[in-house]
């Protein structure tokens, strides 16, 4: 960690400078060794035409030779024969000498040394014929060529002692065979003068490309000195800067504000700079050598030394000063070596006392801001409960009323009471609803947006109605061929509110609810939702103020439709809960429109739901009369609801709290329990997991919530347990609705009726569901679909019972079953899985809980459904494939 001496720098200069030459040097020598090759390729040039010359020669002399060697045979054998001739005439010319007369054995050797010449030289003119590229014609006439050398080798073969008359025969066959000679002769010599010809056109190119190629080379090598020294010169700027950003950063490296620390392995101080020895209190000569433990005593754990945050990035710990004190520090180590290859730790560390001071207010402060919001949510509670409570008790009274036994002006005072309550109710409504918009607790689910709007027009109709307008709902866009993710409760809000608005000011008109699915990008859709009326309209200078918390337009111009100024506050909070925004478009006079883009996640829509509540003509049917257990802590809120049910035709019974009311559940069976939340010795969801878990006659009884607490609506009651939750105040009208729309939920023996109406149609939603996963995956993948995830569904209930099962291993069987089930669509199962799946992903076993009979009731209801349906399907396969096979047979 030592600046460099100036003897130090100078030997650097001269280093580098060596470098410098001997780079240099290296380029110098390849630019000659390139230049040599391309001298040494025009010498390459020449020695190549001298070999092939020398080749061309060596071959043009065999050739040659055959023809040669063939006259030295000819040549012996005529001076054998004219020495036969000679010794045949006799002295004086006399004829008397035998047929072998001058013939020795001297000269019939030289007959067949002359052959054997001829015979090799034939051998090898045809293996350097056959090295040429020889035509057809050309190779047969070598291949005749030998054959006759052979032929001659065999006569001569056959002449083992001096025969005149052979040899002279012998020598005839050797005289036919001179023009074949001859002629191979000549046509050997053509053949090497054209190969020849063409392996120097070869050579030519071949020493054409290698030049070409030498010179390539050449000029890469000298693109590549150039490369090099230029990248040379850069490297030795760039060396350049950095030492000068090295002095720069030595610079900083003293001037920062955190402290630095070197060390070695054994935690010896090497080097500290300017703020560790402020910070720490010590001299620069009082801290070299010192043990880094005594500054930095290491990590927040009990064992941990400094050598233990090598690597682990910030830590907050402790460091202790001169003085003794302890100040809290972020440390952050890492181990390199110095320029001696030596391994040291680098420490720097931060002071970060007021950072901890800080943190310490902020604390503080959440603390507080979370007794606020828990005073809040109390006081939500409370609100919702203490002021709903009577407000149901009021308007529930105040409806058992029989107008017709009141004077006109009793029934007027009726009115104005129950317009009264109503007024309150929407009041303490709107300022619930907004405070609960600003917590946030909704979390993302599939909804089904056109079908909330057409909820909303319906229950919106009569009040139109009441001002001559007419109400529609207008979706665009392929809303039915998508499941839509979102925040379905605050859309509901804002469009309800929105929408209720429009009813409210406007009078003979039109109010339109209009949807438009944007699916340009699959998987990045957006909804816009527009509410469109013809009513009065809204000035200019009043459209940004009513936006705003209890403002609305100029009173004197809505009267008694005024309302609590919150209605848009609640919408636009709403669509900002849900990522979009609230707009504006009106003109005094003739209307407003109200709109907002929304982004939904989308899946493509499976098939029709098994488990979803029959509709139709059902929910018109008579309800006939029922048992109900009606459940409230509230004695008037009891009497209320008892006389409601009363007067529905049902035969009511009471319970005070929720464990009176489990008690009697376990020995009477009921249709329909009326469940109220908050009660004392046990609250209602309790009482309702309670019942449900119990296998008593009214385990499988329609539940309903009726509860003052807003946030209980949702997911029907905690946990799930409930067929469905009304808020007070409740009238008998919601309650009849409600009791109508569940009562399919469950079945039970006292209702045979709807026991059958609820198979029938099962069965047919079972035929429906298997026509249409027959139709994406054909009809054998359906059956086979259908029977594994029925399977799966039984595997998993069985995990959901077992007490011996790890938690994770019961999550992951749960977890296949709730893949199958969902993408088959049966919903109910699907989620009921899914929430035991989740339990085990909290590290608490299903076991105990409602869900495993939850499960296993609704498997056996899709298991009664489907299994007829999958047995006729599959008896009505099997009935086709034999036929075939029994026509046959018959034929």
């Amino acid at each position: 960690m030592r600046r460099a001496s100036p003897s130090g720098a100078r030997l650097g200069k001269v280093v580098n400078a060596a470098k410098r030459r001997s780079a240099q040097a290296l380029l110098f020598l390849m630019l000659v060794a390139s230049v040599g090759l391309l001298l040494s390729a025009k010498g390459f040039q020449t020695r190549l035409d001298d070999i092939r010359a020398a080749s061309t020669d060596n071959q043009s002399w065999v050739v040659a030779q055959l023809e040669v060697d063939h006259q030295n045979l000819v040549l012996q054998l005529d001076a054998a024969a004219l020495a036969a001739a000679d010794s045949a005439a006799g002295p004086g010319g006399d004829v008397g000498r035998g047929s072998d007369a001058g013939i020795d054995a001297a000269d019939l050797r030289e007959i067949k040394r002359a052959f054997d010449v001829f015979y090799s030289r034939v051998d090898v003119f045809a293996s350097t014929m056959h090295r040429l590229p020889l035509t057809d014609e050309t190779a047969s006439k070598v291949s005749r060529l030998v054959a006759t050398r052979d032929a001659l080798a065999q006569m001569i073969d056959a002449i083992p002692a001096p025969d005149a008359p052979a040899i002279l025969e012998f020598r005839r066959a050797v005289l036919d065979a001179a023009t074949m000679v001859r002629s191979m002769a000549v046509i050997g010599l053509q053949q090497i003068t054209q190969a020849t010809a063409a392996a120097r056109e070869e050579e030519a190119a071949l020493f054409v490309r290698f030049f070409v190629q030498s010179l390539v080379l050449f000029l890469l090598v000298a693109l590549g000195t150039f490369l090099v020294v230029r990248i040379w010169r850069e490297l030795e700027q760039r060396s350049r800067e950095t030492e000068r950003v090295a002095q720069m950063l030595s610079t900083a490296f003293d001037s920062t504000l955190n402290a630095v620390i070197v060390s070695d392995t054994a935690s010896r101080v090497l080097y500290s700079n300017e703020m560790a020895q402020r910070m720490f209190g010590y001299a620069g000569e009082d801290i070299l050598g010192m043990d880094a433990r005594r500054v930095l005593p290491g990590g927040p754990g009990e064992d941990e030394g400094p050598m233990d945050l090598i690597g682990k990035g910030p830590t907050v710990t402790t460091c202790r000063k001169a003085d003794g004190q302890d100040i809290p520090v972020e440390v952050s180590m890492a181990q390199d070596q110095d320029i001696n290859g030596q391994p040291i730790v680098i420490a720097f560390i931060r002071d970060i006392s007021d950072q901890v001071e800080a943190e310490r207010n902020l604390r503080d402060a959440l603390k507080q801001a979370e007794q606020a919001a828990q005073a809040k949510s109390m006081f939500l509670a409370t609100m919702s409960h203490e002021m709903r409570t009577p407000l149901h008790g009021l308007m529930a009274s105040l409806g058992l009323i029989e107008s017709s036994d009141l004077s006109p002006e009793n029934r007027d005072l009726l009115k104005t009471a129950r317009d009264c309550s109503a007024r309150a109710l929407v009041q303490v409504d709107d300022v619930l609803e907004l405070t609960r918009l600003g917590e946030g607790r909704e979390t993302p689910e599939f909804f089904d947006p056109a079908r909330i709007a057409a909820d909303i027009v319906d229950e919106l109709r009569p009040l139109a109605a009441n001002s001559s307008n007419r109400i529609e709902m207008v979706a665009e866009g392929p809303l039915d061929d998508f499941r839509l993710e979102g925040l379905p409760i605050a859309f509901a809000r804002a469009l309800y509110n929105l929408a209720g608005n429009a009813v409210k000011f406007t009078q003979n008109g039109i109010i339109t609810l209009r949807l438009t699915l944007d699916a340009a990008r699959p998987g990045d859709l957006s909804l816009k939702v527009a509410v469109e009326d013809t009513g009065i309209g809204i000035a200019p200078e009043d459209q940004a103020r009513i936006f705003e918390n209890f403002e609305t337009a100029d009173r004197s111009e809505i009267n008694s439709k005024m309302g609590s100024g919150l209605g848009l506050p609640i919408a636009r909070l709403a669509v900002e809960r849900q990522g979009g925004a609230l707009t504006l478009d009106s003109t005094l006079g003739r209307g407003s429109t109200f709109s907002f883009i929304i982004p939904v996640k989308a899946q493509e829509r499976p098939a029709r739901r098994l488990d979803t509540a029959p509709q139709g003509e059902l929910d018109d049917a008579p309800l006939g009369p029922k048992t109900v257990l009606v459940v409230d802590d509230n004695e008037v809120n009891l009497t209320l609801m008892t006389e409601m049910v009363r007067r529905m035709g049902h035969q009511p019974h009471m319970a005070m709290d929720g464990q009176e009311a489990l008690d009697k559940a376990r020995i009477t069976q009921y249709d329909y329990i009326l469940m109220d939340f908050s009660m004392p010795v046990m609250d209602g969801p309790t009482s309702a997991r309670e019942i449900r878990a119990s296998n008593g006659p009214s385990a499988g009884a329609v539940i309903i919530g009726v509860t003052a607490l807003i946030e209980a609506s949702g997911g029907h009651g905690r946990g799930g347990v409930m067929d469905e939750v009304l808020i007070k105040p409740v009238s008998q009208q919601q309650l009849e609705r409600a009791m109508k729309t569940t009562r399919h939920h469950r079945t039970t023996a006292s209702d045979p009726l709807d026991t059958a109406d609820v198979d029938r149609i099962a069965l047919e939603e079972a035929r429906q569901g298997l026509a249409d996963l027959a139709e994406m995956v054909g009809r054998d993948t359906a059956l086979r679909l259908l029977r594994a995830t029925i399977l799966d569904a039984d595997t998993a209930v069985a995990a959901m019972s077992a007490h011996d099962m790890p938690l994770a291993e019961k999550g992951q069987v749960i977890h296949k079953a709730v893949g199958s089930t969902g993408l088959l669509n049966f919903g109910a199962l699907s989620e009921t899985l899914s929430d035991a799946e989740a339990m085990t992903l909290a590290k608490r076993d299903p076991a105990g809980s409602v869900l495993p009979a939850q499960a296993r009731r609704l498997i056996d209801e899709i298991r009664r459904a489907y299994m007829p349906v999958i047995l006729a399907a599959e008896a009505e396969d099997a009935g086709e494939e034999t036929a075939p096979s029994a026509a046959r047979s018959g034929a």
